[in-house]
């Protein structure tokens, strides 16, 4: 969680791991400063409590690849069969806080988080035999994080 009120007192308290979702790198940024001083009131060291980040990240080259990327959206849940891939990748950003893109644009999301203080990322991965989108992350994102 991310939280000001109750979240963030209750990591700086008693947390050594802090995992936020759904946060822009900049959100994440001003939430990891108010974690470190609420580290500091509970005489704890910001260093203390690891900065992680769960992303749900969609990658492809293609709209086939996309395709295959939410194909087992469309078969678990009826209402997306046939929604339009446009429809759909469109939903899953603002609804269900998705990173679709590139490789390219991938890493450079990446790469913010990390320049906001992010220790690890989590990638969020439900087409769990969707082998071929991990080995695109593996491939062409990992090795530039």
């Amino acid at each position: 969680g991310s939280g000001p009120k109750r979240t963030l007192p209750l990591v700086a308290r008693y947390g050594d791991i802090w995992n936020p979702q759904l946060l822009a790198p900049d959100e994440y940024r001003e939430r990891s400063a108010l974690l470190d001083d609420l580290l500091r009131a509970e005489g704890r060291s910001p260093s203390a409590v690891k900065r992680t980040i769960n992303l749900r990240v969609a990658c492809g080259r293609s709209p086939a690849e996309f395709e295959q990327r939410v194909s087992w959206l469309r078969g678990k849940i009826p209402f997306f069969a046939d929604m339009p891939l446009d429809a759909l990748l469109d939903l899953s950003r603002s609804q269900f806080g998705a990173f679709i893109g590139s490789p390219e644009a991938v890493v450079e999301l990446m790469q913010q988080y990390v320049a906001a203080g992010v220790d690890e990322i989590i990638i969020e991965w439900s087409a769990l035999d969707d082998f071929a989108g991990l080995q695109l992350i593996a491939e062409e994102v990992l090795p530039h994080i």
